[in-house]
This record gives C-alpha cells, sequence and structure tokens, in this order.
C-alpha cells in the first residue's frame, strides 16, 4: 500500500490492490466511481450503454434502438432507416438525404408523415375530442366508403352505396354541387336519377316517383296507383270525379 499527496485534499492512493485519486476536481474513488468537473475529450467511447464514435450517439439495436447524429442531422428512435410512407417504423427526424428536413413517427400503416411540404396521417382509427373543432384550408377533400366533400369544382357533396358523382346516372344517394364550373350552376340531386328522385339542374326543378303528395291535409296535389288527385277549398279531383264550387267559365 501507498499513500502520495495531502490526506483531505489531492493524493494518490494505493491499498487492498485498489487505486484512489483526488484533486480538487477530479475523485476517483476506490470501488470505482469517478466524481468530476470539466471536460471529457475522446474520439469514442461507451457510457451506460450508449456508444460514442465521431459522428453518431447509439444505444440499443432493432426496434429498440436510439441514434443521435451531428453530422446527418438525424435522430432516429426505432428501426426505421429511411423517410417515406412506406419506411416508418418508430421516430425519425432531420434532415433528410434531398436537404429537406422532415418527421414521421408510427409503424406500417399507422403513422405521421411530414415530407417538407405536407402532413400525412394514417390510421385505422382518429379520435379528435374538442368543445371547437375548426378547419380553414383552400381546398377541401374528404373521402369515405359512402361519402365524399371536396372544395373542387365548385364544392360538391355526395352520399350513397356506391354514391353519385353527378344528377344523372343510376347511383342512388344525395348530390350537391355549389357551382359547376363547366356551365356557371347550382346542381341537386336526392334519389336515383334514372328512377324516383328529386333533382335541380340549374335552371329547372324534377321531380319523378311512383307517388308522391305535396300540400297539406286540407289543400293538396297527390299521385299514387296511376291516379291523381288534386284538393282545396272550393275545387277537388279524385279519381276522374271534380267537385267543385263557384263558376266555370270557357
Amino acid at each position: 500500500s501507498f499513500f502520495v499527496g495531502k490526506t483531505t485534499t489531492q493524493f494518490i492512493s494505493g491499498s487492498g490492490q485498489k487505486i484512489e485519486i483526488s484533486s480538487s476536481n477530479f475523485h476517483l474513488s476506490s470501488s470505482g466511481d469517478v466524481n468530476m468537473t470539466g471536460t471529457i475529450t475522446a474520439n469514442a467511447g461507451n457510457i451506460g450503454g450508449w456508444t460514442i464514435d465521431d459522428s453518431s450517439l447509439k444505444a440499443g439495436a432493432g426496434n429498440s434502438s436510439v441514434t443521435m447524429s451531428g453530422t446527418d442531422q438525424l435522430i432516429r428512435m426505432g428501426s426505421g432507416s429511411q423517410f417515406g410512407a412506406d419506411n416508418v417504423s418508430g421516430i425519425l427526424f432531420g434532415q433528410d438525404t434531398d436537404d429537406v428536413y422532415k418527421f414521421q413517427i408510427g409503424e406500417g400503416t399507422s403513422y405521421i408523415y411530414f415530407d417538407g411540404t405536407a402532413v400525412n396521417i394514417r390510421s385505422e382509427d382518429i379520435n379528435v375530442t374538442a368543445s371547437v373543432f375548426s378547419v380553414d384550408v383552400d381546398v377541401f377533400k374528404l373521402s369515405a366508403n359512402n361519402l365524399f366533400i371536396s372544395s373542387s369544382h365548385g364544392g360538391f357533396i355526395s352520399a350513397g352505396n356506391p354514391r353519385p358523382t353527378g344528377i344523372t346516372g343510376t347511383n342512388k344517394g344525395f348530390y350537391v354541387q355549389g357551382n359547376n364550373p363547366s356551365d356557371n350552376k347550382t346542381k341537386f340531386l336526392v334519389g336515383n336519377a334514372a328512377g324516383g328522385h328529386l333533382s335541380f339542374d340549374g335552371d329547372a326543378v324534377y321531380m319523378s316517383s311512383s307517388a308522391f303528395y305535396l300540400g297539406s291535409g286540407t289543400q293538396f296535389i297527390s299521385g299514387s296507383n296511376g291516379n291523381l288527385e288534386i284538393s282545396s277549398s272550393t275545387f277537388h279531383v279524385s279519381g276522374g270525379s271534380t267537385i267543385m264550387s263557384g263558376k266555370v267559365t270557357a
């Protein structure tokens, strides 16, 4: 055993096959612990599971890996190695090979991906809970199995299965267009344009049905079973018979 230095300030000590070193800003205890102030400079090393080299700080492997690179300007968590909706596996953000800063998080077909211009969100289930939800955009599009809402082509809403794509055709459902660019007209359809429907082509209203009723309980126009019935306070036509009060002028 040996001891060199001052007992309580700076020294080098050796006993029990262990070395202890102490100075004003550095202490290596006999158990192997190091306490220090100042700067550590090294080209590479390993600290607590982290691997350090001249450009990268790494830990773990595969889906449990974490990488931070100053040279590549990237932070990566997981096995995803490239930007792109087809490569999302974990978290990746930083500068891509095209010098564009990007961000992605997720796994497989569920992800959030920013490609430097647009944000892409994909998931089997997305839940939004808010007291106020506002969307303020120049172009809007909502596409679902039986519903389509778009701000393009003058703005239109289409619903059905299969949904109609205009006021003509055989698809049954609902369609409304705010302003058709080709003829500058508002258009509307409920039903099946080739069958029973109510539509407006921008100029005229069309109604086609095997049965209909227009009016109130006292005055109305009704059609069913191939017959037409018209009724008002002074006039009634039903089944070919006419009942009326007042004068007939011809």
